[in-house]
This record gives C-alpha cells, sequence and structure tokens, in this order.
C-alpha cells in the first residue's frame, strides 16, 4: 500500500520498557543536546526569506524557493544514519533525496534503516542512531520524563482539506454520543492521533477522560467498527477511503489537520555531535520538499511513477489518497497539548508536564534556513 497508518501498531508499553531497560535513565545533567547551537541572529538564506512561519498551531506551512536552501557541501564526508519503517510516504523526502543525489550535493550519505519505532528511540537515545521519524506518542514523553538525550526536532507531514484522514463511526454517530464509549486507534491510547480527536470532543462538550480508547490494528479497525467492538475508529491513509465510497460511514474530524504535523523526527546525542553534518541533513530535507513536494506532487506523474517505486508501491495506489502536506516546524502549543490528551487516556508515566525545552529542539532547521522561530 502506498501510505500506511503512521500509528504504527508496536506495543507501546513493550518499546518504552525496552528503551527504560537498554538506556540510563534519569534527568540529563549534561545534554549534547542544542550544545553547540549557534548562538544570535542568523543570516537568512537566499530563497528562504519566506521560511519563517507562525509557531501557532493552524499556521501557514514555512517554505522556500524550490531548489533552497542551496547546497554547501561538507569539508569532509559524513554520514547520517536515520529511521523510516518502510514503506510509508511520509518517507518521501529522504528517499528521493537519496535517490536524486540531493544528499550527495552536502557531501553527505544517507543510511536509511527500516525498524519500528521502539528499537529506534532505543537506539536514538543510545547514540547508535541518528535520526528517526515517528509519531511524538506518549513513550517518546516518558522516555525522556526518564532523562533520555532525545528531541523532537521536526514535524513531518499533515494532510489537506480534501483528505478525510481521521476519525470515523457508524453513519449517523455524531461527536456526542461518543459520551462514554469506545474509540480505537492503532497505536491506542498513546497514539498521537488521539489529540485532535480530544479536541473535537471538547467543542461537542464531551470529556475524553470518560472514553475508553483502545488499541486495533489498521486492518482490523473496520471490522472491530462494524460489529461495535468500537464506536468510532481513526481511520489514516489509505484506509478511510472504503469507509468514504461506501457512504454507510460518518466522518467526524480530521486527525491530521494542517499547519500542526502531528508526526514527526527525533534525534539523539549522536546527531547533534556532528552538527555540520545534521545541518546540511535538514538543508537537503527541506530543498527537497521545496522543490519537489511543496504542492500537489501526485498530479505529476513522472513523480509518482519514481516515487511508487521508491515506497514499493504502485501509482495506482499512491493517488488513492491526496498529497500530503510536508511540514518540518513543530509547532509552540502542541507538545504541550499531547501530553494534556495522554494525562487523560493515562498514557503518561509522570505527573508534571515537560517543558517545550525538555522535548523540542529546532535550533538545527533554524540554522539550516537561517531563520528563528518565535511567537
Amino acid at each position: 500500500m502506498s501510505r500506511k497508518s503512521p500509528n504504527f501498531t508496536v506495543p507501546i508499553a513493550t518499546g518504552l520498557t525496552a528503551l527504560l531497560l537498554t538506556a540510563c535513565a534519569g534527568e540529563p545533567s549534561d545534554s549534547v543536546v542544542s550544545a553547540a547551537a549557534q548562538e544570535g541572529p542568523l543570516t537568512v538564506v537566499a530563497g528562504c526569506e519566506d521560511f519563517a512561519a507562525s509557531m501557532k498551531p493552524g499556521g501557514d506551512v514555512p517554505r522556500c524557493e524550490p531548489g533552497q536552501p542551496a547546497p554547501k557541501p561538507l569539508a569532509q564526508p559524513a554520514t547520517i544514519v536515520m529511521n523510516l519503517p518502510a514503506g510509508f510516504e511520509f518517507g518521501a523526502p529522504w528517499y528521493w533525496a537519496k535517490d536524486t543525489g540531493e544528499f550527495a550535493k552536502e557531501n553527505l550519505t544517507v543510511e536509511i534503516q527500516n525498524l519500528p519505532s521502539s528499537d529506534a528511540y532505543t537506539l536514538a537515545a543510545q547514540g547508535k542512531l541518528d535520526f528517526a521519524c515517528s509519531g511524538p506518542n506518549a513513550p517518546m514523553y516518558n522516555a525522556i520524563a526518564q532523562g533520555f538525550d532525545i528531541r523532537w526536532v521536526t514535524g513531518l507531514t499533515a494532510t489537506p482539506d480534501s483528505s478525510k484522514s481521521g476519525l470515523w463511526a457508524r453513519k449517523g454517530t455524531t461527536l456526542k454520543d461518543l459520551e462514554g464509549g469506545v474509540i480505537a486507534s492503532a497505536a491506542g491510547a498513546g497514539s498521537a492521533s488521539v489529540y485532535p480527536v480530544d479536541r473535537m470532543l471538547e467543542k461537542a462538550g464531551v470529556d475524553l477522560s470518560g472514553i475508553k480508547v483502545e488499541s486495533v490494528g489498521a486492518a482490523d479497525m473496520k471490522q472491530a467498527l462494524d460489529s461495535k467492538v468500537i464506536d468510532a475508529g481513526i481511520f489514516l491513509d489509505p484506509r478511510w477511503v472504503p469507509l468514504e465510497e461506501s457512504g454507510g460511514y460518518e466522518f467526524l474530524g480530521s486527525t491530521t489537520p494542517p499547519g500542526e504535523s502531528l508526526l514527526g523526527c527525533i534525534a539523539g546525542p549522536s546527531f547533534y555531535q556532528k552538527r555540520d553534518a545534521a545541518v546540511a541533513f535538514l538543508r537537503a530535507t527541506s530543498r527537497t520538499i521545496n522543490t519537489t513536494f511543496a504542492g500537489d506532487y501526485h498530479a505529476d506523474k513522472e513523480v509518482v511513477g519514481r516515487l511508487a517505486r521508491l515506497l514499493g508501491t504502485t501509482p495506482d495506489e499512491l493517488v488513492k489518497t491526496p498529497s500530503l502536506v510536508f511540514d518540518l516546524l513543530v509547532r509552540s502549543e502542541t507538545s504541550t497539548g499531547l501530553q494534556k490528551t495522554y494525562k487523560k487516556t493515562k498514557a503518561l508515566q509522570y505527573d508534571e508536564l515537560l517543558p517545550d525545552d525538555r522535548v523540542i529542539d529546532r535550533t538545527v532547521l533554524e540554522e539550516a534556513h537561517g531563520v528563528r522561530f518565535a511567537g
């Protein structure tokens, strides 16, 4: 399939337990994160004058001109090892940049591994993996609270308004009807997709704390809904398409809203220990997005054909759903909102919410574009 659910069906508790057992816990006293950050004002990179965007959720997606930021080859060759679960369309910029030589223009080699997100968290915390993409799910927060030196460094994707990736229920169901019921996500109560559901319910006067959030695999979600095991489920690309085509289901709202990426990528100590390479890596990533994936790339047959080959799918399968919106900026209120939701679902293993500077680091993204994000 062209797009699998980004809420990977790895056991959340198991993944976190593995992380806690294999990396040293306790609040870090000598974090390498941001230690080498460039201080003071930055010089805006040519072609990226409009990259700075509102930090508020729902703001514009920051973009540079096509072909920008331009390559600045490293003086010495370097390697970045990253993790992307195989076949997911949100990995398009990295597969594309590797295939088209954008990383090579930076004198950079990028090795892509395909591991479960639970393994990726562990390896990043140990400094054995530089960069890993997943959802900012509850296990990430629990790991950081335990003292693991990893940070959420970039956003990733959202979907356009034309997408119906989100919360679905049986025909005639309203958000109010979910009060006291059961909803499901592929990654359960610790899934980032539950956060926008929380906001939907709140607007409808329903408290998520009174709803049971179950873990149901994406392939089994429709059957669970049809058999009334659950009252609603989160169906992401392309799982929602058959529901819309049948006409027998109710779309209650998007869980991948534009202007706030609820997927993202984390980095560990090794990423920051080779900071110049890290900046080059995000520079090439952004350049690839600005050049190839800034608009409706599904309308370009050449792009679709090449991307389908890289993802191991077919062009027809790829275009069943709208083009993704790639958005590298982690917004200012998102992390706190996610944690508040996870407290309601009892997915957090700590009490006091973590501040943004314990969770998020935007400095490498800022240096790649010569901007400072504010407000």
